[in-house]
């Protein structure tokens, strides 16, 4: 199991003081990394998965939160990408005991540790809050006695479990509500700026504890889910240098869930233009099937029947917003702009299913919120000192420049936009678009082939694999072709390579800026890029040129007006060459942004 330091240093990263070192030594045991215990901190993991869930909804019930956000708080909470965040920023992942075969940089495994973690806490505080709940389910009849029996022989280790008539099943277990442990601010999603947050005069406040606090705006993803406590954006700040509190200070934590604030809509007067989609040609919406014709294949199965089945709840809610925004500003709805019939019947039945995941980007892109999200981007660069040493620079070295994008892994916000364009400088640095004019690469020449051997299989795939051998060689010189290592870094080499020609493939078509157009927030306020790496990488080539097409009918020519603005603003923090006056996005009020359309002349110039 794991040792005796990453025990302490675990407990000190949490803040909780274990009574019993079993469980947590267990949760930071990976699953396959003892023989004998092959299935690790899985356990663990599922009962802390399920208890985070059970305080998830406790803490979003009690600020009568709607179903739809309480399932979006919890996809956007329980990602993976969160959990492996989490993991690296905080230094638990450095905690843990992995498999032979390793893990450090699996999200899964980095998941399964977090949850077992908190599923460990869970166990080893009182009892109480476990038993209450039990004594409840057997009132129930569901045979808990006998399962409890069954299971106990194979843990010696679980704190025995009083009987049910020893149980007051009817007492409220204050240890549901007020958990005595600390949750590291890091495992909970990254708040907005306090200068970003709606101004109090555009809020109806509940009154409640300044300890904690939740905001829930409903207006363009202005949600926050947040503690009232700083917050420190560098991210070379890994180490947890607070002590483990006392028993005491512990139990003064509280999901206090005060403060539920609305912010309502905003009208306005003023008139701007949108720019028209590029011409498409008229095709109707296929008829939804009757019931007479499509009952049977319906029965059992769920059917989309909506232009917007393919679209999150969130990205209808933008949706929704904007054609009220087009009727007070006397503008033509999304309908007539980037979202034609003809973009809604290949939204509701995609040409590849695998771009499914990207689909919400036609309504998200360039939206007055990703331009929110921008400004709050460059506000965050401006206040982390440590940005600056991440910067892009020409004639950076293809191995300095791998390294910048191994640091920037896992980082969020304007530290996750800045490693996309490294992972973009390395493929143009390295062979281009086409793999085929591989002397597009700085350290290849002709004379580094051999050309006039034949090989079996596409070339295409030799011509990648040549370039990728030869990046391998200029940036791990060091490591023997033949090891694990060099297959493990292989693999991430190809993968770099991929991501960079989707990304080249966005840029070439909208120009520099359109990358800073894909950020957002989180449904709780968050800043960061809703598109991961994996949804660009999953599509085949030829379903990500379907999708690109698609940007480019619904929206193309306000793209590139939009990304050549953009890139103005950006190009300046990406290169580490920030006035120190602040920028014309930079001081505008969220107010003034949120309440443009969509594509609109109005909020191009607020950009420019």
């Amino acid at each position: 199991m794991a040792s005796e330091a990453q025990v302490q240093r675990a407990e000190k990263i949490i803040g909780y003081k274990f009574t019993s070192s079993n469980y947590l030594r267990q949760a930071l045991t990976a699953a396959g990394a003892e023989k004998d215990n092959h299935e690790g901190n899985r356990p663990l993991a599922h009962i802390g998965a399920h208890w985070i869930d059970t305080l998830l909804m406790i803490v979003l019930m009690s600020v009568g939160a709607s179903k739809v956000l309480r399932a979006q708080v919890r996809i956007d909470f329980t990602r993976k990408d969160h959990f492996k965040f989490a993991a690296k920023r905080t230094g638990i992942s450095q905690c843990i005991k992995y498999s032979s075969q390793g893990g450090e940089d699996s999200s899964t495994v980095l998941r399964y540790a977090i949850n077992a973690i908190i599923g460990a806490v869970l166990l080893d505080t009182d009892t109480q809050s476990i038993t209450t709940t039990l004594g409840a389910l057997q009132k129930f009849s569901f045979g808990l006695a006998a399962m409890e029996e069954s299971v106990h022989s194979q843990t010696p280790e679980m704190p025995a479990l009083p009987a049910p008539d020893e149980l007051d099943v009817l007492g409220i277990d204050d240890e549901i509500m007020n958990p005595t442990f600390n949750v590291p601010l890091e495992l909970l999603p990254p708040p907005i700026p306090e200068s970003d947050q709606m101004s109090d005069g555009h809020r109806t406040g509940v009154p409640g504890s300044s300890e904690a606090e939740a905001q829930l705006a409903d207006n363009e993803l202005a949600t926050t889910f947040m503690l009232d406590y700083p917050v420190s954006m560098d991210i070379t700040t890994l180490d947890y240098t607070g002590d483990i509190p006392t028993e005491s200070q512990r139990s003064q934590f509280t999901w206090d869930m005060s403060s539920f604030q609305v912010a309502p809509d905003h009208e306005s007067t003023s008139v701007s233009t949108i720019i028209p989609p590029t011409h498409l040609p008229q095709r109707s919406l296929p008829a939804e099937p009757t019931h007479a014709q499509g009952s049977a294949k319906m029965r059992g199965k769920r059917v989309k029947t909506s232009p917007y089945a393919s679209i999150s709840d969130t990205s209808q809610q933008l949706l929704n917003e904007d054609r009220t925004k087009c009727v007070s500003q006397h503008l033509p709805p999304p309908e007539e702009t980037y979202f034609a019939l003809e973009i809604q019947a290949e939204v509701l039945k995609p040409t590849h299913e695998s771009i499914e995941p990207l689909l919400p980007l036609i309504i998200t892109i360039a939206s007055p919120s990703a331009i929110l999200s921008l400004r709050g981007m460059i506000r965050n660069a401006r206040a982390q000192p440590s940005f600056h040493s991440y910067r892009l620079q020409d004639g950076l070295s293809q191995a300095n420049r791998f390294m910048l994008i191994e640091k920037l892994e896992d980082s969020a916000s304007t530290i996750g936009l800045m490693r996309w364009y490294h992972i973009w400088e390395l493929f143009r640095h390295c062979g281009g678009p086409n793999t085929v004019s591989s002397s597009g690469y700085a350290n290849i020449t002709p004379a580094t082939f051999f050309m006039g051997q034949k090989y079996l299989g596409n070339p295409v795939h030799h011509d990648d694999a040549k370039i990728s051998e030869s990046m391998m060689k200029d940036i791990f010189p060091d490591i023997e072709p033949s090891s694990e290592e060099y297959k493990k870094h292989m693999r991430r080499i190809k993968r770099l390579r991929k991501l960079g020609q989707r990304l080249h493939a966005l840029i070439e078509k909208f120009g520099k800026g359109v990358l800073g157009l894909l950020v957002g927030q989180t449904s709780s306020g968050g800043l960061d890029i809703p598109v991961s790496d994996t949804m660009l990488l999953k599509p085949i080539d030829k379903a990500f040129s379907s999708f690109i097409s698609l940007l480019e009918a619904s929206q193309g020519d306000s793209l590139r007006a939009f990304g050549n603005a953009v890139w103005g603003v950006l190009r300046p923090v990406l290169f580490g060459m920030l006035s120190e006056s602040a920028s014309h996005i930079e001081s505008i009020t969220p107010e003034e942004i949120l309440r443009h359309v969509k594509g609109s002349s109005g909020l191009l110039e607020l950009i420019r």
